[in-house]
């Protein structure tokens, strides 16, 4: 009988013990579930730190013209997308309307990662905007600029330094057109 009753307690003990760290599981994941959805993950996009510009880089855009840090002359938006990311898909048409909106002496660059000939409608959607550069996941370009989520943006000022960074266009305090 008195190992039945020590079986019992320490079988009590352990079930007790398992609670405990299940509910410290569920303690975390709730925590990592409002970091996702208060934007903890979408804030300050993952690029070179302002005040830095990209690594050097020769990648040719969908017209064939050499893009590399030399010929972004002037302020210039460049922008990381892929037609595999949910995200970047919702933010793609508003993308597309704000830069219509930029003053004339802005560029725009966009660089598309993983696409194909399945996203040539949203790549010439794109391409009557901007200069678009299509590369693989994980390219040169975005390497360039140490990309390491999508989607991203960042703003180059006049001697190719970035100068502002995020998620969204709204991101990069950007001049509207008057």
């Amino acid at each position: 009988m008195p190992y039945l009753v020590a079986a019992m307690v320490f079988v009590c003990l352990l079930v007790l013990l398992d609670l405990v760290l299940t509910l410290a599981v569920v303690r975390r994941l709730r925590e990592h579930g409002q970091l996702l959805a208060s934007g903890a993950a979408a804030g300050r996009a993952e690029v070179m730190p302002l005040g830095a510009p990209p690594r050097d880089f020769t990648a040719a855009d969908t017209g064939g013209r050499r893009v590399s840090p030399d010929t972004l002359t002037g302020p210039t938006v460049v922008a990381f997308f892929s037609p595999s990311c949910a995200p970047c898909l919702e933010k793609i048409p508003r993308f597309v309307d704000q830069v219509r909106g930029l003053p004339g002496d802005h560029r725009v660059l966009v660089v598309m990662a993983g696409a194909d000939e399945a996203d040539a409608p949203l790549v010439a959607r794109l391409d009557a905007v901007a200069q678009v550069i299509l590369e693989p996941e994980d390219g040169l370009v975005a390497n360039a600029f140490q990309t390491r989520g999508l989607p991203s943006m960042c703003l180059l000022d006049e001697s190719g330094v970035i100068v502002a960074a995020g998620r969204d266009i709204d991101d990069l305090m950007v001049p509207a057109a008057a």
